[in-house]
């Protein structure tokens, strides 16, 4: 069983052969001395056994991403994770699928269309 760590408030998802994405929004408030929930979601992603990786380009203001690999009886799983910040929203994205299924372009491309709910949002204000 694997334990999925992620952040509140699940704003959608997509399933598309052989690989889900998910997204994850919350918002957080800069606040001394307390923990963000970017940092919770690193801690807790090592824990669990996820891999820190380079991106190789910053989504947002600040980005990390971490792979998981998780064995089935079929294949093995691969769950590529991008956390990123845009002022004071943290949100997520997360595929999953066979190893081979998606490209890191792909990710990287979802995330950014992501990246763009929290811009207009602060746009409006």
């Amino acid at each position: 069983m694997v334990e999925r760590v992620g952040l509140s408030d699940d704003v959608g998802g997509r399933n598309t052969s052989g690989r889900t994405a998910t997204t994850r929004r919350a918002r957080t408030d800069h606040v001394r001395g307390r923990e963000t929930p970017a940092n919770e979601f690193r801690t807790r992603a090592l824990e669990l056994g996820s891999i820190e990786t380079d991106l190789g380009e910053t989504i947002g203001d600040e980005s990390r991403a971490f792979t998981f690999q998780q064995p089935t009886a079929d294949a093995v799983l691969i769950t590529l994770t991008v956390l990123f910040r845009y002022a004071n929203v943290v949100d997520a994205v997360e595929v999953t699928g066979r190893i081979g299924s998606f490209e890191r372009a792909y990710v990287l491309e979802f995330a950014k269309k992501q990246l763009e709910r929290p811009r207009a949002d602060a746009q409006k204000r």
